[in-house]
């Protein structure tokens, strides 16, 4: 069993003999290699029976599709097939056998516009560089391949395959088999935070047949890991940490038998960021009590999110609400659990007419908006409202283009360099720097 997370288990399908020639008619397409004897190509195309054939010949073997031909027992269930020739260079050169095996599984595929599912790479016949080259085109594209083995062989079973004792061994492209695709798109929305459509892509890796028990396991965790991690973007910290509580103990028991080991240091960051939740948890009394740092902190790195993705509106709206957040959890220190509903005699002196005429209610409570509470602060001798009030020409331009913003009061989309600029001052204001990175996927 095979300890790479990117990997499946050894298949013992994923390259079986094939089976015998179907009864239906032609169908789909072969793209084959020429060269060497005619007889394996000619039992390969009987196998598969192709509606079309595309040859990948050499100078020197060009001439043997006619023997090919010649061998194949075409007839009126099965007549030959219209084909293409595509002539490789030279036949010993990688690189030049490979641009010619793209070219004629391009062909196949998007100019002929054949179904991937339906094309066939046999890689049989010519030079090794010429099979090879075949191999990786369709592999990147995603294609069955075939191989003409055989029951005896010359040489004392080490040499050629005995005419008559042929066997079609067709399998699919390993880029299927070990989801090739799917583990990179589930990697690059994992590390742009499309945590939904990572489950929609883990789930189909999950449902693929042939996959191996590592790597289906691997997108189960993967794709769990995702659950929560949309839950945390949303701000349903109570599901999220429940949800990562549970990835963290489904991948203990791969990762201490040596599976995931390519994923070590990713698990790792996983179960930090479950500790960081579990302290938001503890410090909030379940999540009851938010008017903390921590929730702070978890804002700001939230908006940093939002502005990787480009939507420096949302990542302002958040950037705004960390201000107000910040102000909120100074005046609970100071024993005002809301901002909405303030005692006018927990106002000191020097402000406190100021405070009543501006901002009582009809039941005498006092309503505070952002720069009021703030200035609270200051009238506190508290370090925050001290450091906004120094601030706060710069802080009142910056929030003014939120406040134009879309998603405020205005029209006018936030860019980059707004959001940047906030960033700094609620970074500034805090004191300190506020971030909580989420794993990267690597695969």
């Amino acid at each position: 069993m095979s300890d790479r997370t990117d990997l499946p288990d050894c298949h013992p399908t994923a390259f079986e003999p094939g089976a015998p020639p179907s009864a239906a008619g032609p169908k789909g397409a072969l793209i084959v290699t020429v060269g060497g004897s005619p007889q394996p190509i000619a039992r390969t195309i009987e196998r598969h029976r192709p509606a079309y054939i595309c040859w990948i010949c050499s100078q020197k073997s060009v001439e043997q599709v006619r023997d090919v031909v010649a061998a194949v027992g075409f007839d009126a269930e099965f007549p030959r097939p219209a084909d293409r020739k595509e002539l490789v260079e030279d036949e010993d050169e990688i690189v030049n056998c490979y641009v010619t095996a793209t070219r004629a599984v391009g062909h196949v595929l998007r100019e002929k516009g054949i179904d991937r599912d339906g094309v066939v790479a046999d890689i049989t016949g010519g030079t090794k560089p010429m099979a090879a080259a075949l191999a990786l085109a369709a592999v990147t594209e995603n294609i069955h391949i075939s191989y003409v083995g055989g029951t005896l062989r010359t040489k004392d079973g080490v040499g050629q395959v005995i005419d008559g004792a042929e066997v079609v061994r067709v399998g699919d492209s390993p880029w299927k088999l070990l989801a090739v695709d799917e583990l990179r798109r589930m990697a690059s929305r994992f590390n742009r935070y499309q945590f939904d459509a990572v489950v929609e892509v883990a789930s189909s890796v999950v449902a693929r047949p042939g996959v191996g028990a590592d790597l289906r396991r691997f997108a189960e965790i993967v794709s769990d890991l995702a659950a929560a991690y949309a839950e945390w973007d949303r701000f349903s910290h109570k599901s999220a940490v429940e949800k990562l509580k549970s990835v963290v103990t489904a991948a203990e028991a791969p990762i201490a038998l040596g599976h995931f080991s390519k994923h070590v240091s990713f698990f790792a960051a996983v179960r930090g960021n479950l500790e960081w939740l579990q302290r938001i948890q503890e410090a909030s009394h379940g999540f009851e009590q938010l008017l903390i740092e921590e929730l702070f902190v978890d804002l700001v790195a939230n908006a940093r999110r939002r502005a990787s993705e480009g939507k420096y509106d949302d990542a302002v709206a958040r950037l705004y609400r960390a201000v107000e957040l910040l102000a909120q959890i100074s005046l609970r220190r100071r024993g005002i659990e809301s901002t909405g509903k303030v005692s006018p005699e927990r106002i000191p002196e020097s402000i406190r007419d100021e405070y009543v005429s501006r901002y009582s209610g009809c039941d005498g409570m006092l309503q505070l908006p952002l720069y009021a509470s703030f200035g609270l602060l200051q009238a506190f001798g508290d370090d925050i409202g001290v450091r906004f009030a120094d601030q706060r020409e710069e802080i009142e331009k910056v929030i003014s283009a939120r406040n134009r913003s879309i998603l405020a009061h205005g029209t006018s989309p936030v860019g980059e360099v707004s959001f940047g600029s906030l960033l700094a001052k609620v970074l500034a204001l805090h004191g300190a720097d506020a971030d909580v990175p989420f794993p990267t996927l690597a695969l």
